[in-house]
């Protein structure tokens, strides 16, 4: 550099040229399928890096080698890539999770019949009119029952003590008293556990129509 008297100053400049790719970061297992929408992932990366997600900056760049972020999962199957960048914009390869979120339930069993003319402490259900394979994912069914007229079933106890797996279109309720009515409903759960739990119940009263054995 020169000023106006002709004095000049030396002076050296010195940069680091920096091409390193950053490691690619780790993930701990994702939980998938899930019906929760808020899922955490976290892994590790290398020091002085930031992690990226889906192309937006998730955690900022940082000493730590651990990473952790809460991600919020969209209906159906959520792609997800990840990676880091380091000071000079160095990006890592990407590591990648799919994790399917399902928070739809299986519409209601109103299709649900009742027999109960039979030796009256029984009552025959039928559902075989339900459309399971509509409703893409139905796992199993619980059968409920009361003497009283009920809609919601989030409180009760179902009436069979083991899910009734999916294919099941009929259920025999037993140890009823005669001459009572009762009202029944049913909830169809999916794979993930959603299930409705407001029903639409049938009433029926048993009745005694087996002639007495000889």
């Amino acid at each position: 550099a020169y000023d106006l008297a002709g004095n000049t100053t030396a002076a050296s400049i010195g940069f680091t040229y920096d091409n390193t790719l950053p490691s690619a970061p780790t993930l701990e297992p994702v939980t998938s399928p899930t019906n929760f929408v808020v899922q955490t992932l976290s892994g590790t990366k290398d020091v002085n890096t930031s992690l990226w997600i889906d192309g937006s900056r998730a955690v900022a760049m940082n000493a730590s080698s651990t990473w952790s972020y809460q991600y919020t999962l969209a209906e159906g199957t959520n792609r997800i890539e990840i990676y880091c960048r380091d000071a000079a914009g160095n990006q890592s390869a990407s590591v990648w999770a799919t994790i399917e979120y399902d928070e739809t339930a299986p519409l209601p069993v109103s299709q649900l019949t009742a027999n109960g003319d039979r030796d009256g402490t029984s009552v025959a259900l039928d559902w075989s009119g339900y459309n399971e394979s509509q409703q893409g994912d139905v796992d199993h069914y619980w059968v409920y029952a009361a003497d009283s007229l009920f809609t919601q079933v989030a409180s009760m106890n179902p009436m069979n003590t083991g899910a009734l797996p999916a294919g099941t279109n009929s259920y025999l309720a037993t140890g009823l008293i005669r001459g009572t009515q009762y009202f029944f409903g049913e909830r169809a759960d999916d794979t993930n556990g959603n299930g409705n739990t407001l029903v639409t119940p049938i009433s029926v009263v048993t009745n005694d129509v087996q002639a007495p054995d000889e």
